[in-house]
């Protein structure tokens, strides 16, 4: 639990920083810092055009197509990894979405 004065004292604590050990990556020029919409949030949600989103290749692109419009640099689908494997999903084709995010 941390405590501080107010929300500026939560946002400025070293707390998390001083408690966890050294950076293990020497080279982080490819972290690019952002913002990220994410698909838990939304799963079984509708939405004004009575849309229902779900695990499926549509609620992905959708997602995609939301966070263009809106500014939102990543799209984070967590739902149903397949095997420990990154990058198959039981219900989205992983390497679609991506090739459509990048047109």
């Amino acid at each position: 639990i941390t405590f501080a004065q107010g929300e500026k004292g939560l946002l400025q604590s070293n707390l998390i920083l001083n408690l966890n050990d050294r950076n293990q990556i020497s080279n982080t020029d490819w972290i690019v810092p952002g913002k990220t919409l994410w698909d838990k949030h939304l799963n079984g949600k509708s939405e004004g055009d009575f849309f229902y989103n779900n695990e499926n290749i549509e609620s992905a692109l959708r997602l995609v197509d939301f966070a263009s419009v809106y500014g939102i640099e990543y799209v984070l689908l967590s739902e149903s990894w397949y095997k420990n494997d990154p990058t198959v999903s039981r219900y989205i084709d992983i390497s679609a979405v991506v090739q459509y995010a990048d047109t």
